[in-house]
């Protein structure tokens, strides 16, 4: 009885080996989730040793096999690739964790004057909220001193931007903990956002002159500067810019609620109004996800090649489909830069590179594999999105969308054993074009042409 149900297993698992990897993101996400399960910090070197010696095992036991893709072989094939892929999950997230391990402050400090430069404004419905790194604060020697601060202005001034030195007098403390258990873990995003510090201003924010370096005493020009590239600082100011003017344009709520649909900046929108979108079910506009890269991209790409379209010499010798695929995805890369790196903004961006790299190769745009790609790519960056809601919810939507559409289109094709040719016949295993036991429909073409043999005959 086990034997036949194992056959039986396997036989199916063999039928299905064109699905198998569509299920190497949920291996990736649980060895992800595993290693946040450890009760102690792994090293990294387990990790990639045991999916080594898994790796190694099924190697040496399908050796010499007549058919490495059926029967039991397919069997422990899976399961030793799936095991390898849960280890390679797990040592991603470990070496994400020591990648991006930064002090982190111990006890309450201030109020002190502290001077950073300013990575990140964003604006509040009543304030300011800023991102510091290269920090100095006093009393704290450089390894004990966080990489980033975060600080929350009271008023709002427009004249910071991203890039300036500023001293602040501020009262800073380590991230908090949950307010219960099992509540939201601020610790956790924080950390791997080497965020080590937050705490709120008294007063304003000063701009330090170029050339002080902080106007600390004796500091030396380029001491204490973070390690956000000049990219990132410029993005952050062009989105600050953008914010700024969309906000100019529409002041109050509604220049709020724009700003946030173009860029996904929701800190200015007032509490009453994201709870009315939450009670309407439209929060998830002010998301950047697909609908935002399918406006942006697409806009692009059909822009692009209807202009080149209109040159007959262009269009006539040259692949201008493929030409507008690359500019709308230069665009969807511009748009991921300006609209921050989400989750949902992440997988929007992926699954519509992917569409336009299917587009350059000449292969199906919109496919199940395409959607399967886009989970290993958010999952090898930023390792704590698999144990957020968002994630599952992000993700599963694009997935759920296709895979009806995809076992409708599938229903009744018979895989054939590997090497053998695929079954052309449809559901109830009638021939394509006509009922059960029919012939199969002729088109016009193949009609006309038997009409003239039959002449000529």
């Amino acid at each position: 009885m086990i034997a036949r149900l194992a056959a039986a297993f396997a036989g199916n698992l063999a039928a299905e080996r064109e699905r198998w990897i569509l299920w190497a993101p949920v291996a990736f996400a649980a060895g992800i989730g595993l290693y946040f399960s450890l009760p102690v910090e792994p090293p990294l070197w387990p990790w990639i040793a045991a999916a080594l010696v898994v790796l190694g095992l099924w190697a040496a036991l399908a050796r010499g096999r007549p058919d490495p893709a059926s029967g039991t072989t397919a069997v422990l094939g899976v399961g030793a690739i799936g095991l390898a892929l849960v280890l390679a999950g797990g040592a991603a997230a470990t070496f994400r964790a020591q990648s991006v391990a930064a002090p982190v402050l111990s006890r309450s400090l201030g109020p002190a004057r502290i001077t950073g430069r300013i990575v990140e404004v964003e604006d509040l419905p009543a304030g300011q909220r800023l991102i510091l790194d290269g920090l100095r604060i006093p009393g704290l020697g450089r390894e004990a001193t966080p990489e980033r601060a975060r600080v929350r202005l009271r008023g709002r001034d427009d004249g910071l931007l991203v890039g300036e030195r500023v001293a602040i007098l501020a009262k800073l403390g380590p991230p908090p903990a949950p307010a219960a258990p099992a509540a939201f873990a601020f610790q956790r995003p924080a950390y791997f956002s080497r965020l080590g510090a937050v705490g709120f201003a008294f007063g304003r924010a000063h701009v330090l002159n170029i050339g002080t370096a902080g106007g600390e005493p004796g500091q030396e020009a380029g001491d204490g500067e973070g390690r956000a590239s000049a990219l990132t600082l410029w993005l952050s100011g062009l989105r600050q810019t953008i914010i700024a003017r969309v906000r100019a344009a529409l002041p109050g709520r509604n220049g709020a609620v724009a700003a946030a649909l173009m860029t996904g900046d929701q800190g200015a929108i007032p509490a009453d109004v994201l709870t009315d979108m939450r009670n309407s079910g439209l929060a998830h506009l002010l998301a950047v996800s697909g609908l935002h890269f399918v406006l942006v991209a697409g806009s692009v790409f059909f822009a692009v090649r209807g202009l080149l379209a209109l040159v007959p010499p262009l269009a006539l010798r040259y692949p201008i489909k493929k030409w507008a695929a690359v500019a709308a995805l230069l665009s969807a890369l511009g748009y991921l830069g300006v609209a921050g790196q989400s989750v949902a903004t992440e997988r929007a961006f992926i699954m519509a590179a992917l569409v336009f790299l299917a587009v350059l190769v000449d292969r199906t745009a919109i496919s199940m594999r395409t959607m399967a790609g886009a989970p290993p790519g958010i999952l090898g960056s930023p390792p704590p999105s698999p144990v957020r809601p968002r994630f599952p919810l992000s993700l599963a939507a694009g997935p759920a969308r296709g895979a009806g559409p995809a076992s409708r289109r599938d229903r009744g094709r018979v895989v054939p054993p590997r090497g053998g040719r695929a079954s052309s016949r449809g559901r109830g295993g009638r021939a394509p074009g006509g009922p059960a036991g029919a012939a199969p429909r002729r088109s016009p073409s193949s009609r006309t042409a038997a009409a003239a043999s039959a002449s000529s005959a």
